[in-house]
């Protein structure tokens, strides 16, 4: 029984730890199972919502979708 508790947690922190993403950076993914990450560190960060928003509406002309972390 504890074998499969540590082993439940240990696939729970593994796919917690696969997924982190970088604050500041635009995630698209699209109908075709396509990614593209686009990088607005650079930007203040009202400026990065804007510019993710405007990429994720251009994004939807292709079945797809953004969301900036």
């Amino acid at each position: 029984m504890t074998k499969l508790i540590f082993a439940g947690l240990f696939l729970l922190g593994l796919s917690v730890s696969c997924n982190k993403r970088t604050e500041g950076i635009c995630y698209c993914s699209y109908f075709s199972g396509d990614k593209k990450e686009f990088d607005l560190r650079h930007l203040e960060r009202q400026q990065q919502k804007d510019t993710c928003a405007q990429i994720s509406q251009n994004a939807s002309h292709f079945a797809g979708s953004c969301k900036l972390k």
